[in-house]
């Protein structure tokens, strides 16, 4: 005849089987844990790679900005701005001398030679 297990072993076999279920959860956790660590550093990878992509791109800007002659640029831009200057005054100049009055009386004499012919071009549109 099988003896039953005492109160005690029954409370050391209850305890072991709880003591496998938390090892086995703990051991699907850190499993799970570790996937998601390992995911996220290989995202952190690529975040690392197009860090080190747009450094160089910046450095390589850098270099070439640091090729140009700012100085030369600068009275290039001032000569140029100069001489737009000149010439705006001089066209102001020019067209404070012109005699408006003349100028529209000129334009309706053309307006008036021109406009017959402009309606004889229309027939033959």
């Amino acid at each position: 005849m099988e003896q039953k297990p005492s109160q005690q072993e029954r409370k050391k076999i209850a305890l072991l089987r709880i003591i496998s279920v938390a090892v086995s959860a703990s051991f699907l956790l850190l499993l799970a844990l570790s996937a998601v660590i390992w995911s996220g550093m290989q995202e952190l990878q690529g975040m690392t790679d197009e860090v080190e992509r747009m450094t160089a791109d910046l450095s390589a800007v850098t270099a070439e900005l640091a090729l140009v002659d700012w100085d030369a640029l600068a009275d290039t831009v001032e000569e140029a701005v100069l001489s737009a200057s000149l010439g705006l005054e001089s066209a102001v100049e020019t067209l404070g001398t012109l005699d408006l009055t003349s100028l529209n009386a000129a334009v309706e004499e053309l307006s008036e030679a021109v406009g017959p012919i402009a309606d004889f071009a229309k027939r033959f549109e």
